[in-house]
C-alpha cells in the first residue's frame, strides 16, 4: 500500500531535530562518579573517592583514573 500522498510532507529530518536536542551539562566530577557507580563501586564509595583526587581543572577521565589508583593503593 503506498501512503505516501496521504502522509503531511516533513519539513525537516529527524536527524535534524534530535541535533537541536542537547543533553544537561554535567561536571567532570559528576561523570567520574557515575562511570565508577558503572564499575560497581557503591554511590558513596564512588563519590568519596572522586572528591578525595577530583580537581576542578581536571577533565573526567583524569579523575576517573586517580580514583582507581587511589583504589588499588589502600
Amino acid at each position: 500500500i503506498d501512503m505516501r500522498d496521504r502522509l503531511p510532507e516533513q519539513t525537516g529530518s529527524s536527524s535534524r531535530v534530535a541535533a537541536g536536542l542537547t543533553a544537561p551539562q554535567t561536571s567532570p566530577m559528576e561523570e567520574a562518579i557515575s562511570a565508577l557507580i558503572a564499575l560497581g563501586y557503591k554511590p558513596q564509595d564512588a563519590e568519596k573517592r572522586v572528591r578525595a583526587v577530583g580537581h576542578d581543572d581536571a577533565n573526567s577521565e583524569q579523575i576517573i583514573r586517580s580514583a582507581l589508583q587511589s583504589a588499588v593503593k589502600k
